[in-house]
């Protein structure tokens, strides 16, 4: 199945169940807050996270500290400079519908086996017309990002 933009179903499985189960496993009620690294860059993924078949009212509480600072992801980098450590790349999926055209080519520079593995999760998708770049095949993607981001 290829992720599509809007399904949620990847967030669920692989952030919030493995996030609450771990504060389960460690914790007794009440659970501290969950601590959410959201910058002001993506305040709108600012949620609280829920689960489909979970009631409004969760036993979870959220944090988000680098909101609550006012801290973009350049603040960000800039306090991890000034620490002198190496700044992370940003995260995500090597299939998720939300990367831009450069994190594709990051991906196809920097991990090229999962790059070929996005390619051939589109090729076998039931549906032709669509890609995990909107409806763009990701060697079309990459095609016209990498001079824009190599300039």
């Amino acid at each position: 199945m290829i992720p599509v933009v809007g399904q949620g179903w990847c967030r669920e499985q692989y952030k919030i169940r493995p996030i609450r189960r771990w504060i389960r496993e460690r914790f007794k009620r009440p659970y501290p807050p969950c601590m959410l690294g959201f910058s002001t860059d993506e305040s709108e993924r600012a949620q609280p996270f829920q689960t489909a078949n979970e009631r409004p009212r969760t036993i979870f509480r959220y944090r988000f500290p680098l909101l609550e600072a006012g801290w973009s992801r350049d603040d960000c980098v800039h306090a991890i400079r000034q620490a002198g450590l190496p700044v992370p790349p940003k995260s995500g999926c090597w299939c998720c519908p939300y990367t831009s055209g450069p994190g594709w080519v990051f991906l196809k520079e920097r991990h090229p086996d999962l790059f070929r593995q996005a390619e051939r999760l589109e090729q076998r998708s039931r549906m032709e017309t669509l890609k995990l770049h909107r409806t763009i095949p990701l060697a079309e993607v990459v095609r016209l990002w990498e001079p824009r981001v190599r300039a």
